[in-house]
């Protein structure tokens, strides 16, 4: 049995998101193109409010983002973390973009690519 060896794409570190949509994430092709997925996680460091998130993709050759499977990081709360698995092979631009629930605060986010050869 093989595994997909797996590299860090972004180490953790924290990003300060507003009360309106804020990018955390953005990844061109050329950072993805020897992943077939990633792994994004978010911790939510605030004590007082709480994180949600959707990821975006751009597909090869498409004008615009479309929210990735309807697959979202909602409601993370103080102290939680949650990952998601993201397809992203045929991807151009892949982002994490959210908003906090109140005037804004600091999540803790980062990316594993897992590899497309075992």
């Amino acid at each position: 049995m093989s595994t997909n060896p797996s590299t860090v794409l972004r180490s953790p570190h924290t990003v300060a998101v507003a009360p309106t949509e804020t990018t955390l994430e953005s990844f061109t092709r050329t950072q993805l193109q020897t992943a077939k997925r990633i792994t994004v996680q978010v911790y939510n460091a605030d004590g007082a409010q709480t994180f949600a998130g959707i990821i975006y993709r751009k597909q090869t050759g498409m004008s615009g983002y479309a929210v990735y499977d309807d697959v979202t990081f909602a409601a993370v709360t103080f102290g939680t973390s949650k990952d998601l698995v993201v397809d992203v092979e045929g991807t151009d631009v892949c982002e994490l973009r959210g908003t906090m629930s109140g005037a804004g605060g600091n999540v803790q986010s980062g990316v594993i690519r897992i590899s497309n050869s075992p």
